[in-house]
């Protein structure tokens, strides 16, 4: 995997900033679904809507701690 040298959503520590794509789309009016499994996935699926939360493994957890709700996948 490489990391995108010249994107303004670009991130150091996964590649590509997910919070600042799911905002962006937010803000252009879009509606957006977030998928994801770890605690780096908390941020970015923390501002979808409950029912466009889809997620799994470690990030079920941080979720839970946050008492927020999602849906559950089981398979990419």
């Amino acid at each position: 995997m490489w990391r995108p040298a010249s994107s303004p959503l670009r991130c150091e520590e996964n590649g590509i900033d997910k919070r600042a794509v799911v905002e962006q789309l937010l803000s252009a009016g879009k509606r957006v679904a977030y998928w994801g499994d770890g605690y780096t996935d908390q941020p970015a699926a923390r501002l979808v809507e409950e029912q466009r939360r889809f997620v799994r493994a470690d990030l079920t957890r941080a979720l839970e701690e946050g008492e927020l709700e999602y849906r559950p996948f089981s398979s990419w």
